[in-house]
């Protein structure tokens, strides 16, 4: 099995980079229909698009949508139901045979929550300090019409339709231009009809339409009258936008899986890894304050070229000749596979693989949805018999149905061939294979100049296709083929401060160093300057295997002497222990031991052979929720690299950081502040997902205190994150003698989109709520407070411009607050961090609620100094440092540990 890396003590780690008005923008038809059909109920509405293939599930044949009804000859059965259009026909009606308002069709509806977090009179979110720079993005200006915009109609049938399919193939016997008797392009729901030409003139005019299907000989009454007139600020209409910009990559014949679209037909092979990259886009069509723009991004699916079946066989073959029993084969192979998303090669889709079914096989049999039972072997025969399945005995995989498709009533778990299987993705022990690495990182990881290249070319390529041209035309629409320019700032560099041990004796002995221009002071220590204060690390243990004990003495040589260097003092260590392999329990039971032999352990230093996980997590179980002692991971290979000097240098911050020490800060203004971050981690042995809350608990914003809850809804989440809030203000009050924060700035990761407005109406209620419980009990006011929410997992790219079509990666600090920002927020892009490789991703920050009447210089200059604040990496990272902190505990806690570690433990940044 290929396990992930010990997280967090590499010490080369770097991270990658008044009420709001809510609008819920939702993909249901809101109705008073009385009958059963799931859809008049308000169910979410789905179109199945063409040629999707049929999967197998247990006791059913599913669709990606609802299959149709099928008779024993093979027919469709058209379901509809007669009425007089009075409300008299089969109970399905509401008199008129469609809801008085209809939302616009939308998978994964919640994705597109609309958070008015600007006020009527909202602060001006343009800064102005910092030198300015000209920028591209990958954005491209949509053109429309000067009073643009998208007219909804209410449709009616007589006699009444309840089916919605039959609805929609009635209507579609009018998607024509308007010349030739139809009504343009338009989308329908099933109840309500969108698009951007005006059918009507006046509000109570209708038009009346006449259309059949051959099944039926009577002819059906369409009824269209205007319900409303969408601008394009309004909220619900980016749902149409999307439908739209979908429905363009449809043209291309791109395949969807997931929500990004792909092109097989340029698939990049690389023979020697057996791997395929499938160059992918991901677009969206928005409003932003330059208007409606488009934004378009690149991504890589990675295929194996192996099926799934072939690796279970090898990894078993090799099992086999190391003589493990079935069971524990099995065992192996489940953890391997499981958890994995792969591909089936007869359809292009995805699923994530729950679990492996050992007791059925091709031969096992399913019922069809007339009830029909058929083997998986005979289904697959006949459906796709240019993917013949060889192996008769091969279990089958399962995959569960997401939350989305119970919603949907599909509960029963696919079954897949392992043979029609590509795994997708790169494991742990590929990530660590340099060359492959290199392969792949010309393409996974593309410059800048390369990405605006091959955006722009895309675009080109979008806008050249006939049916595309088409489609944005009749919709009153067309995309630049340029991409964005953009205004933005660089922020002036930082200094970071430590003690300067040459100050005369009387003078301040705290220096301010300057940060070059890439956010690097990796060097700040030389010279004579040691960090702000540190724990003499007198007592400590280090433990190893007896193969990796080579270099020991030289490691802790050199560990000494750059700590005295840079103010940290570490004696001797007061054992060494030796074991004869590398086996969990042995690192649990030695760890039991020396605890016991040897007083007052301040720290347990571990040299493990390799990035097992099993290894890694059975010496944090025991350091961090038996015994509350700080422990310190390095691999065997770093022990006698050449590089040994700088990876001890880096290692040795992070120890007297992880004993309490104070490494570096920066000089903030705002006194009696609290700054907090907040981050989940989904998975893990634990209770639950996991929630990580930091804060900051000294003036000099270099020491924290940490806590973590666990959750299994987002009301418990907030319930707990307001629990936890409190905690974090009896740490502060603890080491500031009592006094209570004045300012909290509250930053908030790990925020889906559609989870905005929850955040705000709920979680920061309920913090808002409990803040006022801890200070009115107190006697004091309540203190200001500020949440902003930080996203990295973004599709915008920032590239400086260096002149016509020439970029490169922009400098940290740089800012964009306008242009492709949201009019109904207040937020801005941040580059804080300097790329490594490939194009740096901005950091987004949505300032939900700002009770502390920060302008937007003061909350960009205040965000970009946090950033300086990673005791892991000395330089500046993605986000601000306690989110980043917060980031790691949950990782931690979810991957190693399982629940809460000692509360000892609590003021330490044990988790780095």
């Amino acid at each position: 099995m290929n396990n992930p890396p010990p997280p967090g003590d590499n010490p080369q780690d770097r991270p990658s980079s008044s009420r709001p008005q809510h609008f819920s923008v939702k993909g249901r038809a809101r109705g008073r229909s009385s009958g059963k059909d799931k859809e008049s109920e308000g169910a979410p509405l789905r179109v199945s698009p063409p040629g999707r293939a049929l999967e197998p599930r247990m006791g059913s044949l599913s669709l990606a949508d609802s299959p149709p009804t099928i008779d024993p000859s093979g027919h469709q059965l058209t379901r509809y139901a007669r009425g007089d259009g009075n409300g008299n026909g089969n109970g399905h009606g509401n008199g008129n045979g469609a809801p008085t308002v209809a939302r616009p069709p939308i998978r994964n509806a919640d994705r597109y929550d609309f958070v008015q977090s600007r006020g009527d009179n909202p602060t001006p979110k343009g800064g102005e300090s910092g030198r300015e720079v000209s920028l591209y993005s990958n954005y491209f200006s949509v053109k429309t019409g000067q009073d643009w915009r998208i007219y909804q109609y209410r449709v009616d049938f007589s006699p009444v339709v309840d089916d919605i399919s039959v609805r929609r193939k009635l209507i579609q016997n009018f998607q024509k231009p308007i010349s030739d008797g139809g009504l343009g392009k338009f989308i329908f729901d099933g109840y309500s009809l969108w698009t951007a030409n005006k059918l009507t003139v006046g509000r109570e005019d209708v038009i009346t339409l006449t259309a059949s299907i051959p099944s039926e000989p009577t002819p059906f009454t369409l009824t269209i009258k205007l319900v409303d007139e969408l601008v394009p600020t309004d909220p619900h209409i980016l749902i149409l936008y999307n439908n739209i910009a979908r429905s363009c990559l449809r043209m291309l014949r791109l395949v969807q899986m997931g929500r990004n679209y792909f092109d097989p037909s340029t698939s990049i092979e690389v023979a020697q890894f057996k791997l395929k990259l499938w160059p992918g886009f991901i677009t969206t069509l928005r409003q932003h304050d330059a208007g409606l723009l488009y934004c378009v991004e690149l991504t890589h699916k990675v295929i194996r070229l192996e099926t799934v079946f072939e690796i279970m066989m090898n990894m078993r073959s090799g099992m086999q000749n190391r003589g493990l029993p079935l069971n524990q084969i099995k065992e192996a192979l489940a953890k391997e596979i499981c958890g994995t998303i792969v591909l089936t090669v007869y359809n292009n889709r995805t699923y994530r693989i729950d679990d492996i079914e050992w007791n059925d096989n091709p031969n096992s049999k399913f019922k069809l949805a007339d009830g029909t039972d058929i083997s998986f072997l005979d289904y697959y025969t006949k459906r796709y018999p240019k993917h013949p399945i060889i192996n008769l005995k091969q279990p089958l995989l399962i995959s569960n149905p997401k939350a989305r498709d119970i919603r949907m009533g599909k509960t029963e778990p696919v079954k897949l061939i392992p043979e029609l299987c590509q795994m997708t993705g790169l494991t742990e022990q590929m990530k660590s294979n340099f060359q492959l690495m290199k392969d792949l990182g010309t393409h996974l990881f593309q410059v800048p100049q390369v990405k605006l290249e091959n955006t722009a070319s895309f675009v080109r390529r979008l806008t050249d296709n006939a049916e595309v041209k088409s489609e944005l035309q009749g919709w009153g629409m067309e995309i630049s083929r340029a991409p964005l320019c953009l205004q933005g700032r660089v922020l002036k560099a930082d200094t970071v401060q430590l003690v300067n041990t040459r100050a005369p004796p009387g003078q301040n002995k705290l220096a301010a160093l300057n940060v070059d221009e890439k956010g690097d002071f990796t060097n700040i220590f030389r010279g004579g300057y040691h960090m702000l204060s540190s724990i003499p690390l007198n007592n400590w243990v280090i433990i190893c295997t007896s193969r990796d004990a080579q270099g020991l003495d030289n490691l802790v040589h050199i560990m000494q002497t750059v700590a005295r260097q840079i103010g940290f003092i570490i004696s001797r260590q007061a054992d060494t222990v030796l074991l004869p392999g590398a086996f969990p329990d042995a690192y649990s039971k030695t760890v039991t031991q020396v605890m016991n032999k040897h007083q007052n352990i301040q720290m347990v230093f571990v040299v493990l052979p390799n990035q097992r996980l099993d290894s890694y997590a059975a010496v944090k179980k025991k350091c961090y929720l038996e015994y509350g002692v700080p422990s310190q991971c390095m691999l065997a290979k770093n022990v006698v690299s050449r590089s040994v000097k700088t990876i001890a240098t880096k290692m040795v911050i992070q120890m007297n950081a992880k004993l309490g020490g104070e490494c570096w800060n920066v000089h903030i203004p705002l006194q009696k502040l609290m700054i907090v971050g907040f981050d989940v981690h989904h998975g893990g042995g634990g209770p639950g997902s996991i929630g990580a809350m930091v804060a900051t608990t000294t003036a000099s914003f270099a020491s924290f205190y940490s806590t973590v809850s666990f959750f299994k809804s987002r009301e418990e989440l907030s319930v707990n994150m307001s629990a936890d809030m409190g905690k974090c203000i009896k740490a502060y009050r603890k080491m500031n003698g009592g006094a209570l924060p004045n300012r909290i700035v509250f930053y908030r990761d790990g925020v889906g989109e559609g989870q905005l407005s929850f955040v705000y109406n709920t979680e920061v209620e309920a913090m808002k709520s409990r803040l006022q419980e801890v200070y009115a009990a107190e006697g004091k006011d309540e203190p200001m407070f500020s949440i902003i929410v930080c996203s990295k997992r973004i599709n915008t790219r920032i590239m400086l411009k260096t002149g016509q079509n020439k970029c490169e990666n922009p400098f940290p600090g740089t800012v964009v607050d306008s242009q492709i920002t949201l009019p109904e927020r207040w937020d801005f892009f941040l580059i804080s961090p300097m790329a490594r490789q490939g194009t740096v991703s901005p950091t987004s920050y949505n300032v939900l609620f700002d009770g502390n009447n920060l302008d937007a210089n003061k909350m960009q200059r205040l965000t970009f100094k946090l950033c300086h604040l990673y005791f892991n990496w000395s330089g500046t990272v993605a986000v601000p440092a306690v989110v980043q902190y917060a980031h790691k505990l949950a990782y931690l806690t979810g991957l190693a540990l399982g629940t809460r570690a000692n509360e000892g433990l609590s003021h330490l940044l044990y988790y780095l």
